[in-house]
């Protein structure tokens, strides 16, 4: 699909489930206030209506019930902060996003942006995020050019740890060291590659925050409230805490008996994440 047919698609489909009947819908905010005409009309279609992710503009009770955010700036900022004290203020970096067009992604880039202006010998290899549509096939093509187009890259942020997965893949199968890796919502597979790793002696810098599942749970329970018409007094705004700091030496969980993409940093014990994800 086009930058411009995506969003598109992704407005039919809110619609389309307002025409099925939906009671609740509970959205990811993929293109911000591009979403906002299709959030407006399933709300006025008496829809309880709660996006999530990022803020995107717009009234509660009029263009949606509610949203539920975590703050991308200051996500941005952190990895450029982590980046900025790993490489000693020194190094080209590139930030990878997700599709063209992904509001999220560009918030997150301007929050990197920001937190760079602080290591003026830091160098952002490509003004814009790198388009990975958040899919490892994708996204290790997308990392396999820039290192085509690139001699050195020193540091990677990523919105999504797919992409980190992705673009780690890319780096070994150049025969090239692994740069420095800051992330969002890391999984299994990646957490478990990290400590792997480390073990074997061809460590490489980590960096990741999470607890984004929390999230949609927030999301969901603040939509269940506002269609029962109870109150809900769980914070709107989510904050990701850091799960892996390989300067901190917090190392982050791995077990090998769950799936790849199993989160580790959810509120589920082991046990329960197992009965969950068995198949």
């Amino acid at each position: 699909m086009t930058p411009t047919t995506i969003p598109k698609k992704y407005n039919s489909d809110i619609n389309s489930l307002v025409s099925q009947g939906a009671n609740i819908i509970v959205a990811f905010t993929n293109f911000g206030a591009a979403s906002l005409p299709a959030f407006k009309a399933a709300t006025k279609a008496g829809v309880t209506m709660v996006p999530y992710f990022s803020e995107i503009g717009g009234e509660p009770g009029k263009d949606y019930s509610a949203v539920v955010y975590q703050d991308p700036i200051a996500d941005g900022i952190k990895w450029a902060d982590w980046l900025g004290g790993t490489l000693k203020g020194k190094g080209n970096v590139v930030f990878l996003g997700g599709p063209p067009g992904a509001t999220s992604s560009q918030k997150f880039i301007d929050g990197f942006k920001k937190g760079l202006t602080k290591y003026p010998e830091m160098k952002l290899l490509e003004d814009n995020y790198i388009v990975t549509n958040w899919n490892p096939v994708d996204g290790q093509k997308a990392v396999s050019a820039l290192i085509a187009k690139y001699p050195k890259i020193d540091g990677i942020a990523s919105d999504y740890g797919v992409t980190t997965m992705a673009a780690i893949k890319a780096f070994e199968l150049a025969g090239l060291p692994v740069p420095a890796q800051a992330t969002l919502a890391s999984s299994n597979e990646l957490n478990c590659k990290y400590l792997a790793d480390k073990k074997g002696g061809k460590g490489w810098e980590y960096f990741s925050l999470d607890g984004t599942t929390s999230l949609v749970r927030f999301a969901a329970r603040r939509a269940m409230a506002n269609y029962q018409g109870t109150k809900d007094d769980e914070p709107a705004a989510v904050i990701p805490f850091v799960y892996a700091d390989s300067q901190a030496h917090i190392n982050p969980k791995c077990d090998s008996s769950l799936p790849p993409d199993a989160d580790m940093s959810g509120q589920l014990g082991d046990a329960k994440l197992k009965e969950l994800l068995k198949q």
